[in-house]
């Protein structure tokens, strides 16, 4: 009998996302061998030749291992440049303030200070990220001791420690686990078109291919971002011809179109359509799946030796009428063709002016230098704090601020917590090996055998979406110092508290900062982004008169998947919300949040319905041309409606009530049509899904008495 029904669903829901987030995806295996593998290598060579900072390595490597090797080497470079940079100048401050503890202090915090807003302000941030951890961090090193000598020792130690691991990780990225960027997408792309060439198999009745579940909106979604991530990863320090780049972005785009056809036509109207095409001659249809699979397979060998893919298949006329009534096929047929015939002149260059360093409105912002400031006195605050308890142990709570510090209150409320749950985690993980372990490790063998499990799970955690990737470094972190500190086993058990309770005082005393002091939300970010994600789907879905349907598709294809990337921004933005006081449940503008998430779900729903309607009309041809009319006008409303929902998030105000009546009315028009046939019944259901996909916007303007729930739809469809 089971008793999943006793289960409260509070409990069930938290164990699915634990399962969704801790669940295997390509290149987490390869990413999380490598940050082991680096790890264990740094343990060794610093417990064999006694180099102190263990630590302060072991989180080096997290920092500088990325999902990619561009990527890991780019940060490794700028991580390594930005020790040198740090080291030196903190040299330099303690050669003439050593002797003047409060001039030194006043200095570091002047260079905090201008680290923290350089961070802010220029896209090279993480340089003087990495330089305002070490300041505040090499500074601290001259309150241990009075003798210089000893002191300049730590630092040039410091240095060494931080560094050796930036070598050794890009050694082990390039040598042992080459995870590139274009290998990764084109390893995606062969899985898309491979389950495409699946699906396509199971369409035409082949019984050794076994249909599999279809696809929610959420998982195609997570493919479609997935895949535009590696695209743009792939162009990063890509030195091929611009002509070049301009085609696999578009094939790239033409794929995750090819692969969402055939998913949203399993997910909406494959019934609809297996009616129709019981009245068609089976081979005929077969044969022109078969066709469509040996596109799909030309395609991917095409894109993997990165080779122009060229349609070599001219239906005949009975498969042109299967083209005709089956809206999927057509429209992966017409992908492939424009995408054969798109090219672009092989001496055009890029004209995108380069992108400044630093942001535009630097000057006029007052946002940058408070950050700035808040993060000093926070810094500074917590310094003179242990020092005046003499509790050194807790110097945490120092680094903490500078860590956890993002630009708005809820992506640093969002960091902290996920500090803490990894602070949790590693503190419980070195309070066992302390107690149960330790007194029985007498070599390095030993030791490997305890911590590596720890820093392996940790490592699997790092390498997960953006949700949890910080509590398997912080894990690793806390861990480190309160066990790896020295070069023997410890048995303080007070080293773990006093590092667990640092980070809760570093991150508390960063929220009432960040939430008494200048307060900055991300609110208006956050409207900036539905709002621009509300215009490129009225973009989408409107009709464009003067595109030939070459330049349409193009379009089309490569924005539809610029609009599921929006969609995921949008949604992790959203996490970040939530964390800030007025936005959570009970605050006074929760209900805004909870018209976020309806907006962002209504988002994804009106994308596949209209995504499964343009599908239609581009393929029913023989159609009632005044039905055809109708559906082009309601496309057209669809469109200004989400211009004008756009100005009414941005503004805050209500949506105009002609564009609802419009809509309403379009409805209402589509009623009088009778469908006479499978193919007509199927357009008049698709145009109503997404008019009801537009009925579940919430009304942006006004708010019930509980502040919770979403009030009475923009529009209502009965």
């Amino acid at each position: 009998m089971s008793i999943s029904h006793l289960i409260p669903e509070d409990i069930k829901s938290f164990a699915r996302s634990v399962y969704d987030e801790m669940a295997p995806f390509p290149g987490r295996a390869n990413m999380a061998m490598r940050l082991i593998l680096t790890s264990a290598l740094v343990i060794i060579i610093s417990q064999a030749y006694r180099i102190p900072l263990l630590p302060l390595s072991l989180v080096i490597v997290f920092y500088t291992i990325q999902s990619n090797a561009t990527l890991t080497r780019i940060v490794g470079a700028l991580l390594f440049f930005a020790n040198f940079v740090s080291v030196s100048i903190e040299i330099l401050v303690l050669k003439y303030t050593y002797e003047y503890p409060l001039i030194r202090i006043l200095c570091t915090s002047f260079l905090f200070f201008l680290s923290m807003y350089a961070m802010r302000v220029s896209k090279l941030g993480i340089i003087f990220f990495g330089a305002a951890v070490a300041t505040i961090y090499l500074q601290s090193i001259g309150d241990f001791t009075d003798q210089a000598e000893y002191i300049l020792h730590q630092i040039f130690w410091s240095l060494f420690a931080l560094n050796y691991p930036i070598a050794l990780a890009l050694i082990i990225n390039t040598l042992l686990f080459p995870d590139e960027p274009i290998e990764q997408l084109r390893n995606e792309v062969s899985r898309q078109l491979n389950d495409t060439d699946t699906i396509l198999a199971s369409l035409s009745g082949e019984p050794d291919k076994r249909q599999s579940e279809p696809l929610t909106a959420q998982q195609l979604q997570k493919k479609a971002v997935h895949l535009h991530k590696l695209a743009t990863f792939s162009a990063i320090g890509d030195k091929g011809h611009y002509a070049s780049k301009v085609y696999r972005e578009t094939a790239i785009s033409a794929i995750s179109r090819i692969y969402q056809t055939v998913n949203l036509f399993r997910n909406t109207d494959g019934n609809i359509e297996k009616s129709v095409n019981s009245e068609k001659s089976l081979s005929i249809r077969q044969s022109t799946i078969a066709r469509l699979r040996e596109q799909i397979r030309i395609l991917e060998t095409t894109f993997s030796k990165n080779q122009h893919y060229k349609l070599t298949w001219t239906p005949t006329a009975e498969e042109q009428q299967i083209l005709a009534t089956e809206a999927h096929f057509n429209e992966i047929y017409k992908t492939l063709l424009y995408l054969s015939d798109f090219d672009i002149p092989q001496d055009a260059t890029e004209t995108k002016p380069k992108e400044s360093l630093f942001v535009s409105d630097i000057r006029t912002n007052p946002n940058y230098s408070r950050y700035a400031l808040k993060l000093t006195f926070c810094s500074a605050l917590a310094y003179l704090f242990y020092n005046a308890v003499q509790w050194e142990g807790i110097h945490t709570m120092m680094l903490t601020c500078g860590i956890i510090a993002y630009p708005t209150l809820g992506a640093t409320l969002s960091k902290g917590t996920l500090r803490i749950y990894g602070g949790i985690l590693g503190s419980i993980a070195a309070l066992l090996i302390s107690i149960f372990v330790f007194p029985y490790i007498n070599s390095i063998t030993a030791l490997l055998l305890t911590v590596m499990p720890i820093i392996a799970i940790g490592a699997w955690i790092a390498t997960g979406s953006e949700r949890i990737a910080y509590i398997g470094t912080q894990m690793v972190l806390t861990m480190s110092l309160a066990i790896l500190n020295g070069f023997e086993p410890s048995h303080n058990l007070v080293e773990i508290r006093d590092r667990l309770i640092g980070i809760l005082l570093g991150v508390t005393l960063v929220y009432f900062a960040f939430t008494y002091i200048w307060p900055e939300s991300a609110d208006s970010t956050f409207r900036q982004k539905m709002t621009a994600l509300l215009r490129s789907l009225a973009q989408l879905i409107r009709p464009v008169s003067d595109e030939t349907p070459k330049q349409e598709q193009i379009r089309y294809v490569q924005q539809h998947l610029d609009c599921w990337s929006q969609i995921n921004q949008c949604e992790e933005m959203l996490v970040k919300v939530r964390t800030e006081k007025d936005y959570r449940q009970g605050g006074k503008k929760a209900y805004l949040a909870d018209y976020a998430q309806t907006l962002i779900e209504s988002s994804r729903d009106i994308l596949i319905a209209q995504d499964t309607l343009r599908s239609q009309v581009n393929a029913a041809t023989a159609t009632d041309p005044d039905l055809m009319r109708e559906i082009q006008s309601l496309r057209q409303q669809s469109a200004d409606l989400c211009d004008i929902y756009a100005n009414s998030v941005e503004n805050q105000k209500a949506p105009s009530h002609d564009a609802q009546q419009n809509l309403f009315l379009a409805n209402q028009r589509l009623k009088q049509f009778t469908p006479a046939d499978p193919l007509t019944r199927t357009l008049l259901a698709n145009a109503r899904t997404l008019i009801n996909c537009f009925a579940s916007l919430p009304d942006w303007s006004s708010k019930q008495d509980n502040g919770n729930t979403i009030t009475k739809p923009v529009i209502e469809v009965s």
